[in-house]
């Protein structure tokens, strides 16, 4: 009730103490505070980096290994085309040569 410790714990906040290099444990705290923050800081960084990275891994790994079904459909179009173009140039190349050989007899 008179004070007393309100006074003592005053006195040690100010103190400077060899354990922490002639410091006080405002000081020393300020630090551990600002030290804290920084790696709190470099840790979110590394974060959004890592974050963008696999990202980057998971965008390159799609355009690799995914299939999209429009351009393989297109594809299977395209290639029908192509068959039913040269089905018809076979066929229409036998008529021309039985008519020839119809000619020629």
């Amino acid at each position: 009730g008179d004070g007393r410790n309100v006074a003592a714990m005053a006195s040690v906040r100010d103190a400077r103490f060899d354990a922490l290099g002639g410091r006080t444990f405002t000081e020393e705290l300020a630090d551990v505070t600002a030290e804290s923050g920084l790696q709190v800081q470099t840790s979110d960084s590394q974060n959004t980096q890592l974050q963008a990275f696999r990202q980057r891994l998971e965008t390159d790994r799609d355009a690799v290994s995914g299939v999209d079904i429009n351009e393989e459909v297109l594809q299977m179009m395209q290639t029908q085309r192509a068959y039913q173009a040269a089905a018809k140039l076979i066929t229409t190349a036998d008529q021309m040569l039985t008519e020839l050989f119809q000619l020629v007899r």
